[in-house]
């Protein structure tokens, strides 16, 4: 900014002393509206499409008040129009130029947000809201392609299918938020005890399952036996964590 107001105040003092020449004026104007344009687009490149654009119209307002008084004393001197005819071209250049750069920053905006929104409504598709766990939809997707890999490559795929025992009962004695609880809390502890490769996600219900690529049938069964511990830990800690609730809130 400070740079800007250091060569706006040049191209001024240039235009309105009588010792510059209408070359030296034609020059400093055209170095002037190329930084200037240099200016927006570094704006546009850094800043975000606001701030840059309100940035944009300070610069085009700035040197639309020095061409119009240029313009405005040039005319009272009586000089032709050819000698000030090129800084209003430059002024047009650098206004088209600053138009341009705030539609494709714009654009480039739109289609961000398209992608976010893509992004978020993917999310939704395959995400399970309770758990936010990989659902059916795409449990059954990653399934298919572990298995063609797996087909490919000759390598083992395990697929570990469980649910979680009396979930009913657990829903009936202490009501529904309960019930959700078990299911977020036991898939969050079973989670930790899978490998980065592994896909675990909620089949339906009070159903899960687990796609291990490169598991063999003997790994499959010592996974199965940690993760049954494991659900019936988290599963009992909730439950006495609520059973403590109704005791402490009962008559």
């Amino acid at each position: 900014m400070i740079l800007s107001i250091f060569w706006l105040g040049l191209l001024t003092s240039r235009l309105f002393t009588g010792v510059a020449s209408p070359l030296l004026a034609d020059r400093a104007a055209s170095d002037v509206y190329l930084l200037f344009v240099l200016l927006g687009i570094v704006a546009y490149l850094i800043f975000p499409t606001r701030i840059a654009a309100q940035a944009s119209l300070g610069l085009l307002l700035s040197t639309a008040v020095v061409a119009g008084a240029w313009f405005a004393v040039a005319l009272l001197n009586g000089q032709p129009f050819g000698s000030i005819s090129g800084i209003l071209v430059y002024e047009a250049i650098l206004f088209v130029t600053l138009l341009m750069l705030y539609a494709l920053s714009r654009s480039k905006d739109r289609h961000t947000e398209a992608l976010l929104e893509t992004a978020r409504l993917r999310d939704m598709a395959y995400t399970d809201t309770l758990t936010s766990l990989p659902n059916r939809r795409e449990l059954e997707e990653q399934l298919e392609r572990a298995a063609a890999a797996s087909h490919a490559l000759q390598h083992a795929l395990s697929v570990v299918f469980f649910d979680l025992d009396d979930f009913k009962s657990v829903n009936d004695a202490h009501g529904h938020s309960v019930g959700d609880d078990v299911l977020t809390q036991v898939g969050e502890a079973l989670e930790t005890l899978l490998r980065s490769g592994d896909t675990f996600g909620r089949w339906g219900g009070e159903e899960y399952l687990i796609i291990a690529p490169g598991t063999s049938h003997e790994h499959a069964l010592h996974l199965a036996e940690r993760l049954y511990r494991a659900k019936r830990e988290g599963r009992n800690r909730v439950v006495g964590r609520a059973g403590e609730r109704l005791d402490t809130s009962s008559p």
